[in-house]
């Protein structure tokens, strides 16, 4: 793995959210990724691009069942590294108590008792 990538997007800890059990919270695993993206450095426009190659490269056929081509990937690449940074400053708000106001605001949805009644 690339080690830029390992550093800014802990992408251990994003495995970690995904290979819960269904009888598993969410939250601490979540609480957890968003805390190692939070406390290091954020990715640079490179490593972002790297990133969307490898995965756009080695996923061709899922990708294309979605409609998505190699065509498609310089227009994928743009948003996303023009969106990364406000939405890495959102994951990485810290105005709610000890961690991060998302994942205070996940945390409050997964755990309060919630009547749609």
């Amino acid at each position: 793995m690339n080690p830029d990538v390992g550093a800014c997007l802990n992408p251990a800890g994003l495995v970690s959210v995904f290979s819960g059990g269904s009888n598993t919270s969410i939250v601490p695993a979540f609480s957890n990724w968003a805390n190692g993206v939070c406390g290091a450095p954020a990715c640079t426009n490179a490593t972002i691009e790297a990133v969307i190659a490898n995965i756009t490269s080695g996923c061709q056929s899922d990708l294309a069942t979605f409609g998505i081509s190699q065509t498609d990937v310089g227009g994928i690449t743009q948003v996303v590294t023009q969106v990364y940074p406000t939405v890495r400053k959102v994951l990485c708000l810290k105005r709610c108590a000890s961690r991060s106001c998302l994942c205070s605001h996940i945390h409050a949805i997964f755990t309060e008792e919630t009547s749609f009644a």
